[in-house]
């Protein structure tokens, strides 16, 4: 069977989904302020410093933190 690889991250990146999730939140006018506030509501306790960290890529991110990112700047 082809192995399947993975391009390695660059070095300090974490994810490559962060600059993304920055753009969507930037484009749809919300502040990290805000977004830090929904994720609450939410009931995930996290800072504007860790979700600078996961927008930059430096820091990584759950499967459940994504979904909870998106919820969050959905509605």
């Amino acid at each position: 069977p082809p192995r399947i690889t993975l391009k390695k991250l660059p070095p300090g990146r974490r994810n490559l989904l962060g600059p993304a999730l920055r753009a969507i939140r930037e484009k749809k006018g919300v502040t990290q302020a805000e977004l830090v506030g929904r994720l609450e509501v939410q009931g995930w306790d996290v800072s504007r410093h860790v979700l600078t960290y996961i927008e930059e890529g430096s820091r990584s991110l759950t499967d459940l933190e994504l979904y909870s990112i998106l919820r969050a700047l959905r509605g």
